[in-house]
């Protein structure tokens, strides 16, 4: 009778414990587990300011960042830098450059622009209206057929609040 009732209390104990702590027994299956990995997007979001971001499917980084008086012009002076190295999941790689710009008057012009440079960088410029800063973001170019290519991912992942 101690041996049945041993037995069947080491069977419970086996029983609660695979049932318990199902993640710790060894399973060469993991279709399961590389279906949920495969069906998952990752999303990146890098705040501007008030409601203005970057936003898409991948993954960012921030690379470098400069908080301090950077260039200093005869209109306006560039105060704050920060880049990212954006990573879509189809394996192509950005690096996006945001800088704050600060006018010596407020700047009615330019309220938002986006095009690309004498160099190929894609560029969004955009600012308030009426108000003593903006915002520079560009993607330089790696090579001219890729030009066009830097600008339409810049506006598609460029969000920004009138």
């Amino acid at each position: 009778m101690i041996i049945v009732t041993t037995i069947c209390v080491i069977l419970i104990l086996i029983v609660l414990f695979y049932g318990l702590f199902p993640g710790l027994t060894n399973s060469n299956d993991n279709s399961d587990n590389n279906l949920i990995i495969q069906n998952q997007t990752s999303h990146f979001t890098i705040d501007i300011e008030n409601g203005t971001y970057l936003s898409g499917e991948g993954k960012s980084k921030m690379v470098d960042s400069n908080y301090s008086t950077l260039e200093s012009y005869e209109n306006f002076t560039i105060s704050g830098y920060e880049a990212y190295e954006i990573e879509l999941d189809n394996g192509s790689w950005y690096i996006v450059s945001l800088y704050k710009v600060d006018y010596n008057t407020p700047s009615s012009d330019w309220v938002y622009n986006s095009d690309v440079d004498e160099d190929g960088n894609a560029y969004i410029f955009f600012n308030s209206k009426g108000e003593y800063y903006g915002y520079f973001i560009n993607i330089p170019s790696s090579s001219d057929p890729s030009t066009f290519e830097n600008l339409s991912f810049l506006t598609s992942i460029f969000h920004y609040n009138h």
